[in-house]
């Protein structure tokens, strides 16, 4: 009797044993379970982390240019695309800058007086072209003009005739400074000397004529 009672004991506590065993190993396994799901998120939030400070670090700016007269109106516009000082179109835009502030007169003393100033800066200062503006200014104030007339100019050509020579054709709107009313309408046509001479980094000139476009010789004449 005493050996059937501790073969039940010895049976429960294997059966109870047993049990336990399942219980733990299934706890166990789970916790397997979580600690490769955290290792597996972990890595994830990793990987998203460095593609984002990627992202960040890289530049996602698109550069767009919008090129505009004197009169602050639209002429053209496209991606911003890298460029030598030498390309035509720089060099043609520059031109076409050129003869408006040269060419054009406002009733607006600042206006007129930044025009003069960047034509001045775009005017090797040591050519024919600098003391050729100076001798039509001096003939012709354009500060004395304004005070009855404004001059409007539109550049429709800019052509290159020579390896440094450029034939810049334009028309001009003479209006009254008082009503605005147009006075006349004349077609005019210059011949002028370019070289391109880049300022260095500690240039003086470096803020005034960035691109180091310079002009050289000037002859302008109305057409026919």
């Amino acid at each position: 009797m005493a050996k059937t009672i501790e073969q039940d004991q010895n049976a429960a506590y294997i059966a109870a044993r047993s049990e336990w065993d399942e219980r733990w190993g299934s706890i166990t396994s789970r916790e397997k379970m979580w600690r490769a799901a955290f290792f597996f998120e972990g890595v994830v939030i990793l990987f998203l982390v460095i593609a984002l400070m990627s992202v960040v670090r890289k530049s996602t700016v698109v550069p767009y240019v919008v090129a505009v007269d004197s009169l602050h109106q639209v002429i053209a516009t496209g991606l911003a695309t890298e460029s030598q000082v030498n390309d035509p179109l720089i060099i043609q835009t520059k031109l076409a800058q050129y003869v408006e502030n040269a060419r054009g007169v406002s009733n607006d003393s600042q206006v007129e007086k930044a025009r003069l100033e960047a034509a001045f800066a775009a005017t090797n200062s040591s050519s024919p072209a600098f003391q050729y503006l100076k001798q039509t200014w001096i003939a012709s104030s354009p500060f004395a003009l304004a005070q009855s007339t404004t001059v409007e100019v539109n550049v429709h050509r800019v052509l290159q005739i020579s390896p440094k020579s450029y034939q810049v054709d334009w028309t001009e709107t003479r209006r009254s400074a008082k009503d605005g009313s147009v006075q006349a309408t004349e077609e005019w046509k210059a011949i002028l000397g370019v070289v391109i001479s880049p300022p260095k980094n500690n240039d003086a000139t470096l803020m005034k004529n960035p691109l180091g476009i310079y002009i050289t010789s000037i002859s302008w004449s109305k057409g026919v």
